[in-house]
């Protein structure tokens, strides 16, 4: 696999990435708590982006399960 932002910017291109301010966007409340990131494309962009994104940054402790 490769590293780096030039592989990130190059797989952005054929995806859509969001990223949501835990809490939600919406609901009331102090200091963010974390980071959600919603990637959708093709499959096999995505799951080399999950890849990528897991690697990057591992999951608290907490955190829960994505669905």
């Amino acid at each position: 696999m490769v590293h780096g932002l030039g592989w990130l910017q190059a797989v952005q291109r054929l995806l859509q990435v969001r990223m949501v301010v835990l809490p939600e966007e919406g609901q009331a409340g102090g200091e963010p708590q974390g980071y959600k990131v919603q990637v959708s494309g093709a499959p096999e962009a995505v799951q080399l982006a999950q890849q990528y994104l897991a690697q990057r940054y591992p999951p608290a402790q907490d955190a829960a399960p994505l669905p």
